[in-house]
């Protein structure tokens, strides 16, 4: 079974998808959601739109910020970024490629609905617009799924 993903660009014959335990992605969810809430009331000017992903990377650039940062609740919240974004990088090394055949819900095109179960460990996708594919011929593709115009599944 393949997902055929069609962009402006190409199609992508995806035959794997990248995906993470989750139990793992619910606890790196709450770790950015408690960062966020610490971080509620700081306003620093610079914005940063995307990804989750995205968004932690850039936001830890501005560690900077910290010594600049008089709220105390929001230097918690930026040493809460530092701490998702290293559970994030373990995340990405214990991430598997799930087959599209064993991908449950494969079949909607809403990735976050897409779910596989690989012994007993439940495995989901991140949340974020991009996500990690393997397609045929073996090459590993970023996709960012709302630059995806049409998906269809090939058996």
């Amino acid at each position: 079974m393949i997902i055929e993903l069609e962009t402006s660009a190409r199609v992508l014959q995806v035959t794997e998808v990248r995906m993470y335990h989750a139990k793992a992605v619910a606890a790196w969810r709450g770790k950015m959601a408690a960062a966020q809430e610490k971080m509620g009331g700081v306003s620093t000017g610079i914005g940063f739109i995307g990804s989750p992903e995205w968004v932690v990377g850039g936001a830890l650039v501005l560690g900077a910020l910290e010594s600049a940062v008089s709220n105390s609740n929001a230097k918690i919240g930026i040493k809460l970024l530092g701490e998702a974004n290293a559970f994030l990088e373990e995340m990405h090394a214990r991430s598997v490629f799930i087959p599209v055949s064993d991908i449950k819900n494969v079949d909607r095109p809403q990735p976050e609905m897409w779910q596989a179960t690989q012994g007993s460990i439940d495995f989901m996708l991140l949340g974020s617009d991009f996500m990690r594919v393997r397609i045929v011929g073996g090459r590993v593709v970023n996709v960012r799924w709302s630059a995806v115009s049409s998906a269809a599944l090939l058996e």
